[in-house]
């Protein structure tokens, strides 16, 4: 896969990306949910750029990329798990 097709396959999640924080940062919250939602904002946006940024990766850089990647993706998890408990929700289970 190139670059390009990567960052062009990569569209799909982005876009549900950028959907899911309109959506958070639109939306009413309790006040002592409300700074974790900001943090979740911020995380899931640098998920983003990460995705978007795949048509600079090479091979000198890949597994930089993929270590930054692997954060972002832990970091966003733990906030969406801060802010579910905020919410008085139940900890997420993985799909499957």
């Amino acid at each position: 896969t190139t670059n390009t097709q990567a960052e062009a396959d990569a569209q799909p999640a982005i876009a549900a990306l950028q959907t899911f924080n309109t959506t958070l940062t639109n939306g009413q919250w309790p006040a002592a949910a409300t700074s974790d939602v900001h943090t979740l904002v911020g995380d899931t946006g640098a998920l983003i750029g990460d995705l978007q940024g795949l048509s600079t990766v090479n091979l000198l850089n890949a597994s930089s990329w993929t270590a930054t990647f692997q954060r972002d993706v832990q970091t966003v998890s733990s906030a969406v798990g801060l802010v579910r408990h905020d919410l008085g929700l139940p900890a997420a289970t993985p799909a499957g």
